[in-house]
């Protein structure tokens, strides 16, 4: 745990912590790019799953001061993608329906 000028800077979450992080982009999201609501499930679903398998290789970092969650940073594992097989329009068009 890191202070500086009143700022603690932790790599453990406390119980609050995943909603809070959510509550803060969805706040966020919403002054500077004008999202509503439905953008919150785009931030808890993945930081839920990340909090609940988070290997020896991802972190996050959250940042309070005076006990109030102020923002935090996280480096997670990329995802390896998925190959899409790519068809022709001739084999698309004589595919059974």
């Amino acid at each position: 745990m890191n202070k500086t000028s009143g700022i603690v800077i932790r790599t453990t979450l406390k119980p609050g912590d995943t909603g809070y992080v959510t509550f803060l982009h969805g706040k966020l999201y919403a002054e500077e790019c004008g999202f509503d609501h439905t953008f919150e499930p785009y931030v808890a679903i993945p930081l839920s799953r990340f909090v609940k398998n988070q290997t020896n290789r991802e972190r996050i970092w959250i940042v309070e001061k005076d006990n109030l969650v102020m923002g935090s940073v996280a480096v997670v594992k990329k995802k390896k993608k998925k190959k899409k097989k790519t068809r022709s329009p001739a084999a698309v068009a004589a595919a059974p329906p």
